[in-house]
């Protein structure tokens, strides 16, 4: 030990630029050649190795004729000062990519049939892309996910583009048509062409007031002059898929639900008569800056050709 020196306190810590210059000496084993690699005077080197050995309270070089070689301490703070320059790298790219938008977090609110069928691939393109971009992902009920946006808890919403209230940015994304769906031996499954009308003549299994899929299918059937008879109302796609399966009742769903109840072994048609489209669409807020990583998000979404294979009855509407 070296009773010329004292260890060193939480508040004179080595700072990052004596850290560099002992990786470089050590590198080098010659003051001389270390000085030419940082550009600084070989004085000036000595006197920040000097100060750095002074904070850690230990020689960490020794001299054995024209070499300089590690002491046992300078061997252990050797592991510690590779991690710390490696880590200060890293973590300052990783701000100057935040700072760049390229890093950071985001988070995208939408209904579950985007959520579970439409998101997925684009999300994974995207994390590709942005590695150090974090995606969150909130899957609820049409309006929440706008209220999620006008709050600034979400960036982004997938939402219906029907929403015109102030304060959002609309960018039309997808269209899906109204199917209705049955067991495989109900009548409706084997008619060549199935309307609204037919639809109502039979018990309907609904999802809650709150859901935009019950909301677009009550206003058809009021427009068309028609009462349906609900039966049965769920809280869950799934649960809809397997009341619809258990033959109590017809439903009415877009074509992106479809997908969600393929394991309840449906029956579904395009509803006619008429023929109704559920467009839906990014909104974002129009009256605050999104964030970087909200904006590379937006345009990864509207601009990728790495688009998911969607259902028959989907489209881009924005292609």
């Amino acid at each position: 030990m070296h009773s010329c020196y004292s260890p060193c306190v939480d508040d004179d810590r080595p700072s990052i630029r004596e850290i560099r210059a002992f990786l470089e000496v050590e590198r080098a084993r010659n003051f001389s050649a270390a000085a030419r690699a940082l550009r600084v005077s070989q004085p000036a080197l000595s006197r920040t190795i000097a100060a750095l050995e002074r904070h850690l309270g230990h020689r960490l070089f020794e001299r054995t004729g024209r070499r300089l070689d590690l002491t046992a301490e300078g061997h252990a703070f050797l592991e510690v000062a590779t991690v710390i320059s490696s880590t200060h790298a890293t973590e300052l790219r990783r701000y100057d990519r935040y700072c760049g938008g390229s890093a950071g977090t985001v988070t995208i609110a939408a209904i579950p049939s985007v959520t579970a069928v439409v998101l997925p691939q684009i999300v994974s393109s995207f994390a590709a892309r942005y590695p150090d971009v974090t995606v969150k992902m909130i899957d609820g009920p049409d309006e929440a996910n706008v209220q999620l946006v006008l709050a600034a808890k979400a960036d982004v919403a997938i939402s219906l583009l029907w929403d015109r209230r102030e304060g959002l940015a609309r960018h039309p994304l997808i269209g899906d048509d109204f199917q209705l769906t049955c067991r495989p031996d109900h009548e409706l499954a084997a008619a060549t062409q199935v309307s609204w009308a037919d639809a109502a003549e039979h018990a309907i299994t609904s999802l809650p007031d709150d859901s935009s899929v019950r909301q677009l299918a009550s206003a058809t059937f009021s427009r068309l002059g028609l009462v349906p008879h609900t039966v049965f109302e769920v809280a869950t796609i799934p649960a809809l898929g397997g009341i619809v399966a258990a033959g109590l009742g017809v439903a009415t769903v877009p074509s992106l639900v479809l997908p969600l109840i393929d394991f309840a072994g449906v029956h579904s048609q395009l509803l006619e008569e008429p023929v109704v489209e559920r467009r839906l669409g990014l909104m974002y807020p129009s009256d605050r800056p999104l964030t970087g990583p909200a904006r590379l998000l937006l345009d990864h979404i509207a601009c990728t050709e790495e688009r998911p294979d969607i259902p028959a009855g989907t489209r881009w509407l924005d292609r």
